[in-house]
């Protein structure tokens, strides 16, 4: 909930119920992608290769959400480059 309450500030004043809608929509649809290439590879897929594959979506969401997610030293959002 605290990283979902730290996008606060992508909101566009008035629109807070459709941001967190369409949020919740992209987070049920990704875990639904998520669990069906889970279960494929846990079934057609060496140990290996699984593991691999969680481990790059991982650090891929980690690289997007620090870059995505930039503060300054103060803790504020970081100006857009």
């Amino acid at each position: 909930m605290a990283q979902v309450l730290s996008l606060g500030y992508l909101l566009v004043d008035g629109s807070e119920a459709t941001f967190f809608g369409a949020l919740s929509a992209v987070g049920a649809l990704a875990g639904c992608a998520g669990y069906y290439v889970g279960s494929w590879l846990i079934l057609h897929r060496p140990a290996f290769e699984m593991w691999a594959v969680f481990g790059a979506v991982g650090l891929l969401g980690s690289v997007l959400a620090r870059t995505l997610l930039r503060t300054d030293s103060a803790g504020a959002p970081a100006a857009p480059r």
